[in-house]
């Protein structure tokens, strides 16, 4: 498996883990963005926060007592970590998510199940399965075979799923794109066909997916430019203003501006 860069951390750079990205085997790069794979290692009696963005993205996790199959959330993820430990996830491709559940992704916005619902084994047995692979390259591997043969009973809704895809992705690519009327004129869609595609396929409003890429935006802006043109910035992503921006803000990542660039 190839490694894919990682983005969208809001933790500090001396973060004490260590993350990886690997791209899918080709049997599922269909439906699954990369796997990630965190390990980490923490003095006694120590612990660290760690932050990321959201993204209208499922994850299905393996973590010894905390696995699950994990809907796209609204706000920051935020995980504590202590002690020794390690995890690996599968980050499935937004709007591609459907034909695995069969029910629409707003059912499962800031909700966990069960790996049953889309494995032949239930989330105990992923870990007994994934426990027993001291090797990080041999666990993704067995995970990658149990996705896969998940993946071959899968009667994919290609046209609409795809599309989803596709709008995600250019709210994502497209930094101009700041209202939902601008993404449906350019899909040529209406506003009520766009909102019931996503309820469906990811689950997010296409309002809300705008609003967290524009302030992935921000913060890669204040990474730049730690004192930005505040007033300049927030007109730039379409807000009124710079408090209503700021709110947004840390509404997404439970951080204002200011404690976010310290």
């Amino acid at each position: 498996m190839q490694q894919s860069p990682p983005s969208g951390l809001l933790s500090r750079p001396d973060r004490p883990f260590t993350l990886q990205r690997l791209l899918p085997a080709d049997d599922l790069a269909e439906f699954v963005d990369y796997f990630w794979v965190v390990e980490w290692q923490l003095p006694m009696g120590e612990s660290f926060v760690s932050e990321n963005f959201p993204h209208p993205c499922v994850h299905m996790v393996y973590e010894p007592g905390h696995s699950a199959l994990f809907g796209p959330i609204k706000g920051h993820f935020k995980k504590t970590l202590m002690g020794q430990g390690r995890a690996i996830g599968c980050r499935f491709k937004p709007g591609l998510f459907y034909p695995w559940i069969k029910r629409p992704l707003a059912e499962m916005v800031d909700s966990q199940l069960d790996v049953a619902a889309v494995l032949s084994v239930s989330s105990q047995e992923l870990e007994a399965r994934l426990d027993a692979q001291l090797d990080i390259g041999q666990a993704v591997s067995e995970f990658t075979e149990l996705l896969i043969a998940a993946c071959a009973l899968l009667h994919p809704e290609k046209q609409q799923g795809v599309l989803a895809h596709t709008i995600v992705a250019t709210m994502e690519q497209n930094t101009e794109l700041l209202k939902v009327e601008q993404v449906c004129s350019r899909f040529q869609i209406s506003r009520r066909q766009l909102e019931r595609l996503f309820y469906k396929h990811v689950g997010l409003s296409p309002k809300w997916v705008l609003r967290i890429y524009r302030l992935q935006q921000l913060a890669n802006e204040m990474i730049n430019h730690p004192i930005p043109d505040w007033t300049e910035l927030a007109h730039r992503l379409g807000y009124f203003d710079q408090a209503h921006c700021i709110r947004d803000f840390k509404q997404i990542t439970g951080k204002t501006p200011s404690s976010y660039c310290r």
